[in-house]
């Protein structure tokens, strides 16, 4: 009977011991990879910090936003149409009004 006692308690001790070493390193190993991860993320958000002006509420949005995404309104870019001379934004192409094509603008820096 005390044997089975010390078997049991043994095998309890092993399987908490054993459960503590592997969970030290796959902890560890996890953090590694998600700071990895994090860091990888952040160097993709660096661009948020760069960006324009809105002209509305004068907060900082990404370079390549059409949109603000604090208060929704249109953000104003580099670019105008040369037809209807609508301010539009630094990657457009074509104005998304009259379809007409675009031109920098000559103060192309709302920075």
């Amino acid at each position: 009977m005390a044997f089975d006692w010390i078997t049991f308690l043994l095998t309890v001790a092993i399987g908490i011991v054993g459960g503590l070493l592997s969970g030290i390193p796959t902890t560890l190993l996890g953090r590694v990879f998600l700071n990895r991860r994090l860091e990888t993320e952040l160097k993709k958000m660096e661009h948020v910090g760069k960006g324009k002006k809105c002209t509305s509420c004068d907060r900082k949005v990404p370079v390549e936003s059409a949109i603000c995404t604090f208060c929704g309104k249109p953000v104003a870019g580099g670019k105008v149409c040369n037809r209807c001379e609508i301010s539009l934004p630094d990657i457009a192409v074509y104005c998304y009004r009259c379809q007409g094509l675009v031109a920098k603008k000559e103060t192309s820096d709302i920075e």
